[in-house]
């Protein structure tokens, strides 16, 4: 708990002092929502179905992906790539606290933040738009959606981990942390769902470990997708989360043996 509340505070006084930073990035979540609304209205303008969607069922899957896609895609765990290429890592394994412990209590706290801005956000467009939201299903149906839901942010966090402990092997990690976020957020669903793609196209996206992040969770939260195949689905997610979780264990400790702080 006390680890908990140092990186809260500390999580608190960097959105404080970057607090501009802070507000456009808000504003242009905003800003997404406002232009991705336009362009579905613009496209059924013409169509009444596309795919498996209605114009409701895309603007429902558009409005809740967004949220998800913010409790999913807040992340710290970037900030270890720093602490690595400057030498601050070196401080942090002599701390009484895991430099762990400290990195996810901060990546909790951040998604708190952005939840919680997600949701007025939200609601406030909703509310300007007009748009319904409707979410009807059964508990065993929400049980396995929250499974999807926890595996999703797992699976995310440990690819981002794994990512960010290139650190150890190279001085900058922006450039393969930029290209895969943009594969990441392209292949999870977050932009639209995924299979409104080609057939083939559809198949082979669909098989990579992306997908679960919001597509899988927005398939079982809309009902296009049977029970039975739900709980496969979910259970293939947790095994995609082991193997970046051992990965990223392997980088971690071959890294640290290698590692020498050139920043101090």
């Amino acid at each position: 708990m006390k680890t908990f509340l140092t990186a809260c505070k500390l999580t608190v006084s960097e959105y404080l002092s970057y607090r501009t930073n802070f507000i456009l990035w808000r504003l242009r979540n905003f800003l997404y929502l406002f232009l991705y609304y336009n362009f579905w209205s613009a496209v059924y303008t013409y169509q009444k179905q596309i795919g498996n969607y209605n114009k409701q069922e895309i603007f429902f899957y558009f409005i809740v992906s967004f949220f998800l896609s913010d409790l999913v895609f807040s992340s710290k765990v970037f900030k270890l790539a720093a602490y690595i290429n400057s030498g601050l890592l070196s401080k942090y394994l002599i701390y009484p606290v895991s430099v762990f412990k400290l990195v996810v209590a901060e990546e909790l706290v951040d998604k708190a933040f952005n939840v919680i801005f997600s949701i007025v956000e939200v609601m406030l467009f909703v509310y300007l738009f007009k748009i319904q939201i409707f979410i009807e299903f059964s508990f065993y149906y929400l049980i396995i959606f929250l499974l999807a839901l926890i595996s999703g942010i797992l699976l995310y966090f440990f690819i981002n981990l794994s990512i960010s402990l290139l650190g150890f092997w190279t001085n900058s990690v922006w450039a393969p942390r930029f290209i895969s976020f943009i594969v990441i957020q392209g292949f999870s669903g977050a932009f639209f769902p995924l299979d409104i793609l080609p057939d083939f196209l559809y198949r082979v996206v669909n098989a990579l470990p992306f997908s679960v992040l919001i597509y899988l969770p927005m398939q079982i939260i809309q009902n296009k997708i049977n029970f039975d195949l739900a709980v496969t689905k979910v259970a293939i997610a947790f095994v995609w989360v082991f193997l970046f979780y051992a990965l990223s264990s392997f980088m971690w400790k071959k890294g640290l043996k290698n590692y020498s702080a050139y920043g101090l």
